[in-house]
């Protein structure tokens, strides 16, 4: 059971942070299980497309959100134009954690390394 705790909490954070979880403005008990309902089915809909491109290493649910956004503005796009969308995001998104991470390793040198 402890290690379920992950997973639930993850996808909590997705929905509060790309399906608007946390967005709800009711005064009412059947409104928020209204919100809350739409917000899960959101999120399984983005978690099975998520799935079904498993061509993709790690595809997050904000890139498939992406895709979805695309997707509904009309935009025509091949699978091989989404995939290359998703690759430029990964790589962004893979920049970015190293830099941070090289970030993050050198301030922890510099405190190790106090002078005596």
């Amino acid at each position: 059971m402890s290690g379920l705790r992950w997973p639930v909490e993850t996808a909590l954070e997705e929905g509060k942070s790309e399906l608007g979880m946390d967005h709800y403005e009711t005064r009412s008990w059947r409104g928020w299980h209204h919100q809350m309902t739409l917000t899960f089915l959101a999120h399984h809909f983005l978690s099975r497309l998520r799935l079904k491109y498993k061509k993709t290493s790690a595809l997050t649910l904000a890139q498939a959100r992406v895709l979805i956004d695309h997707a509904l503005r009309r935009e025509r796009l091949t699978i091989r134009q989404a995939l290359e969308i998703i690759k430029y995001r990964q790589a962004r998104n893979y920049a970015a954690y190293c830099s941070h991470r090289r970030r993050t390793l050198k301030i922890n040198r510099l405190r190790v390394k106090k002078p005596k």
